[in-house]
């Protein structure tokens, strides 16, 4: 497997288990309200564990310049651009 959606996966199960599990939801509009909220606990609010004390927005954006990722999240992701590309399933 040249690329993997284990990040995206990981993040999906994390948005389904603490934000839409036991809720009802009756509509888009709640629904987006809760994507929402999600997104900026996650992204801006919630220290990851793998970030130290530091939120994914404050890496991605440099908050700290030792661990600054942003050139080498660009660089991965024009890397899965080019393999997404040239991907080939089989039955296309």
């Amino acid at each position: 497997i040249e690329q993997s959606n284990s990040m995206v996966e990981a993040s999906y199960q994390t948005l389904k288990k603490y934000n839409l599990y036991g809720k009802q939801i009756f509509d888009g509009i709640q629904l987006n309200k809760e994507l929402e909220n999600h997104f900026i606990e996650h992204d801006d609010i919630k220290p990851h564990y793998a970030h130290k004390i530091y939120t994914p927005n404050e890496v991605y954006y440099g908050a700290d310049p030792k661990i600054c990722l942003t050139p080498e999240y660009r660089k991965a992701a024009q890397v899965r651009r080019i393999v997404n590309q040239n991907g080939k399933c089989g039955f296309c």
